[in-house]
């Protein structure tokens, strides 16, 4: 039984990462900042569930964490819509606090425990955004943009350790946050798609929990959607 580490794991891809590994008799440690009551849920079910809290913007390792960690998915994230020009600069630096001085720090802690397993995974979870940028998404645009060169240099610097570290964009997908979202946004992100519509949380769990079976695959950015890079 493998052990895996989920940051964000209370919602949308992180939950349903939860119990598709939960599912498979898997041990996971999944974190949660402000929702834990699906993982609370689900440990009067799942004995091999570990629910922590966990604040990005403050990261700090616990006692309650396995000593050995086999796979790592860095879930955790939040969109705080704003024009860039009306955004305060303290604004714009907590954003990228949370996203990228978490996540490094996070990992410094997540290092030690990879190290030890036979076939160590860390997935970052980033955006399309990165690289296209949205309107009112500038402090975003730009963590998750960090966070590509953050996870490139990773893959480079802990290959030594045999870690293999990749990048997923998952796509647009119906998650608590965007599901309040207007219509008008969720169809025009249905038309970039060639195959006239988005991608599913199940799909993109079941991608990842096959990537971290792999042993070969190392610094990679995996698009899964249907949109077409044109740059």
């Amino acid at each position: 039984m493998g052990q895996l580490f989920i940051s964000g794991g209370s919602s949308g891809l992180g939950l349903r990462l939860t119990v598709d590994s939960l599912l498979a008799n898997e041990g996971v440690t999944a974190t949660y900042q402000t929702h834990p009551a699906p993982l609370h849920f689900l440990q009067k079910r799942f004995k091999s569930l570990n629910a922590i809290a966990l604040d990005l913007a403050q990261p700090s390792p616990s006692e309650d964490w396995p000593e050995v960690i086999d796979s790592a998915i860095l879930c955790a994230g939040s969109i705080k819509n704003q024009l860039m020009l009306k955004e305060t600069s303290d604004d714009f630096a907590d954003h990228l606090k949370a996203h990228l001085t978490g996540n490094m720090t996070l990992c410094r802690a997540l290092y030690p425990r990879l190290r030890k397993s036979k076939n160590p995974h860390l997935v970052i979870v980033s955006s399309r955004s990165a690289y296209e940028g949205n309107v009112g998404q500038a402090a975003y645009s730009a963590s998750r943009a960090g966070l590509v060169g953050f996870g490139k240099t990773l893959a480079r610097e802990w290959a030594r350790a045999g870690i293999k570290v990749n990048i997923i964009f998952p796509g647009w997908m119906k998650t608590r946050q965007t599901i309040a979202m207007p219509d008008k946004i969720r169809s025009d992100f249905e038309a970039q798609n060639v195959l006239g519509h988005t991608n599913t949380l199940a799909e993109i769990s079941r991608f990842i929990r096959f990537l971290i079976t792999t042993q070969h695959i190392s610094g990679q950015i995996f698009n899964l959607d249907s949109r077409i890079n044109t740059n």
